[in-house]
């Protein structure tokens, strides 16, 4: 679980306190000062396995306003396999 706020002063929010520490339950998380290649590296690592299965780090895959993925090698967007079924019985997500 996680929770999620937006933050009004990020500086004031991650500042540490008198002791020189962090606020308790505060995470810290970064990877700044990646190289392009080292960058389509990661992105590549955190994509969805369907997208790690039809995509290479060389296609540059990147999540698609509205919806699936871009491969910003061609411009191609592929959408994501997985559709969401409601039903009375309940919702189901499935591979189309």
């Amino acid at each position: 679980m996680s929770r999620i706020e937006w933050v009004l002063r990020p500086v004031a929010y991650l500042s540490k306190d008198d002791q020189g520490t962090f606020p308790k339950g505060c995470r810290i998380m970064g990877s700044g000062g990646l190289n392009e290649s080292s960058r389509n590296e990661r992105c590549w690592y955190l994509m969805p396995t369907w997208v790690k299965e039809i995509a290479t780090i060389d296609d540059k895959p990147r999540r698609a306003k509205g919806g699936g993925i871009v491969l910003k090698s061609t411009g191609e967007i592929v959408p994501s396999p997985w559709t969401v079924k409601i039903t009375p019985m309940g919702i189901y997500i499935i591979k189309a």
